[in-house]
């Protein structure tokens, strides 16, 4: 039987790497938190080759004095925790002394730092965790630290990094939510020596927001605050008209350190729960701040979860409140929401249509005046939109025929009467359904129309967001979209699908966007019919009050489709209840 030996401080450092460093992103973490918890207030982060071949980490903080230098990137040596009861009251986001250790352990170090009081700093160069330089240098205040061939002494760690595209999502993940988290600190960020993004340090989280995201989320974005039982919280999230395919830009933060925690995700998201299209997420940055003592950092190595004392309370109490005002529209933007330029008109007839089909146009008009207004122009053009409803009518469905309509149920049901019988019209499945198959015809025989814009639109998104449209530029053209990637973060729309709206030609953009950065869906894997699903989200909604006309005018498109009995993801579109089963629910007759 083997005997027992004690490991050497360099084979327990690269074990301990393996904890905390598992890619360049936890690199870049450790480091800047680092930076802030020396009392920076500017900190630039350079990367190259995703990080792989070397980080750069620049800070105007304390500094480290010279006399620690042996302690410096020895394991559990720190300056942040002391006596026990510290672990109780840790207000710094590194604490347990193993980060530099450990990055140390597995890359080539080299370090220069200088204190504000000290007349000149200290270089010192480390290899596998072993110092092998040290001399006087001069230098500003602060701590410079360079990161280079990380891994390169563990092949394995290094054979299993991921692309360099993933490895700078997770990078960029990583740097922007430490940006907004302290938004009075200048960051600079850069790869590749171009510059990412860099905010002011004026304490304003949503001109961080600004800098990293651009002005399209900023229109969209609400602002909200909350007190309960002694936690401030402090957030911004998007309305009901801006959402994307999955939770990458969702938030949180605990006393400014980025966290997860499935609990407040999990209740944000439930304020949303049938206000948005289904498999859709909003855009959340929520900061809550609570006692040190009500929570606990201590139970993951790279601190990124967190317990919170009541944290389930706290989340019911968020999504209540949030929810109260997100169906109010109560929350008021800090910024003005830019107005849509309108798209060309390029078919008056399919610009009624839209008209008929999008009762949110008629937002500033009681309901008077759109019947009016409605029926002023539908008179002339009815049976031309109609015919135009898609190109190649198919066989009319008889359950569809003679329906006269009764009215709206929950805002979500269309009801019908015929020959004693009930049918019951999922307006968004049907309306769906009318949306797909016009745009899968037009697909499929190549004759995508597209409308040029009057005025061309200008959206900004993120640097990860335009390398995305860069790449599939094509696979938009054939969307009908003519873009431009104009700048570093902004793309110039000059035509849109004629099918859309500009908003819903713009979620569209979105959409596509995030199918390319899912790691489930790649989208030069998705067949076309895959990617117009996604597009058929934006049909009419559940709650959207409709005119009788725009009610009657859904069953006439319904009509002339190839297959109306059903949603493109198999959901039934009409339902008919019999007579005989309504009597029989009121026990009119007998069983």
């Amino acid at each position: 039987m083997k005997r027992i030996y004690k490991m050497s401080s360099h084979l327990s450092n690269k074990i301990a790497a393996g904890e905390v460093i598992e890619s360049p992103a936890s690199v870049v973490k450790e480091l800047v938190e680092n930076s802030i918890d020396a009392k920076a207030d500017e900190i630039s982060i350079s990367v190259g080759n995703a990080g792989k071949e070397f980080i750069k980490i620049v800070d105007n903080g304390n500094g480290i004095h010279e006399d620690d230098i042996p302690l410096i990137f020895e394991r559990h040596a720190t300056s942040k925790i002391i006596e026990d009861e510290d672990i109780n009251h840790i207000r710094s986001l590194g604490f347990r002394g193993e980060a530099l250790a450990s990055i140390a352990a597995v890359s080539k170090v080299e370090m220069i730092s200088k204190q504000k009081e000290s007349q000149l700093g200290f270089k010192i160069n480390v290899i596998k965790g072993n110092l092998f330089s040290h001399e006087k240098v001069t230098s500003t205040p602060g701590t410079t630290i360079s990161i280079g061939d990380l891994f390169f002494n563990v092949p394995a760690r290094k054979k299993f990094l991921k692309s360099n595209s993933t490895e700078i999502k997770n990078i960029n993940h990583i740097v922007y939510n430490l940006a907004i988290a302290n938004p009075s600190l200048k960051f600079n960020y850069t790869v590749d020596n171009k510059l990412v993004f860099h905010t002011k340090g004026n304490g304003n989280v949503i001109d961080v927001v600004y800098s990293i995201y651009g002005r399209e989320m900023i229109n969209h974005l609400l602002e909200f605050k909350l007190s309960y039982e002694n936690v401030d919280i402090y957030g911004l999230t998007t309305d009901l008209n801006y959402y994307r395919g999955n939770k990458q830009l969702q938030s949180i933060f605990v006393n400014d350190r980025y966290v997860q925690n499935n609990a407040l995700i999990d209740g944000i998201n439930e304020a949303y729960k049938a206000l948005i299209p289904i498999h859709k997420f909003p855009v959340f940055f929520v900061k809550i701040d609570i006692d040190i003592e009500r929570v606990d950092v201590n139970i993951h190595p790279t601190k990124l979860i967190v317990k919170i004392e009541n944290e389930n309370n706290i989340a019911f109490s968020l999504q209540k409140n949030l929810r109260e005002k997100l169906y109010k529209k109560d929350i008021n933007t800090q910024y003005e929401v830019k107005k849509e330029a309108p798209p060309l008109e390029v078919n008056k007839v399919q610009k009624m249509e839209e008209e008929v089909i999008q009762p949110s146009i008629f937002d500033n008009f009681n309901k008077k005046a759109k019947e009016d207004t409605i029926k002023e122009h539908i008179e002339s053009y009815h049976n031309q939109i109609i015919e135009k409803s898609v190109e190649i009518p198919s066989r009319k469905y008889e359950i569809y025929e003679n329906l006269h309509y009764i009215g709206q149920l929950l805002k979500t049901y269309l009801i019908f009467e015929k020959e004693n019988d009930m049918y019951l019209i999922d307006q968004h499945a049907g309306h769906e359904k009318i949306l797909y198959e016009k745009y899968m015809e037009k697909y499929n025989s190549h004759k995508l129309d597209s409308q040029i814009l009057l005025v061309p639109d200008i959206i900004q998104v993120s640097k990860e967001d335009i390398k995305a449209i860069e790449i599939n530029q094509n696979r938009y053209e054939n969307f009908g979209y003519d873009l431009e990637v104009f700048g570093d973060n902004e793309i110039i729309i000059r035509s849109i699908p004629s099918i859309f709206t500009l908003s819903q030609a713009k979620k569209m953009i979105l959409t596509l966007i995030d199918l390319y950065h899912s790691k489930e869906f790649l989208l030069n894997s998705l067949t076309e019919s895959d990617i117009i699903q996604q597009s058929c989200k934006h049909a009419i909604k559940a709650h959207d009050e409709l005119l009788n006309i725009e009610a009657k005018h859904l069953i006439e498109q319904l009509k002339v489709l190839k297959d109306p009995l059903t949603c493109p993801h198999g959901r039934p579109i009409i339902i008919k209840v019999s007579n005989r089963e309504l009597e029989k629910m009121f026990y009119r007759i007998q069983v």
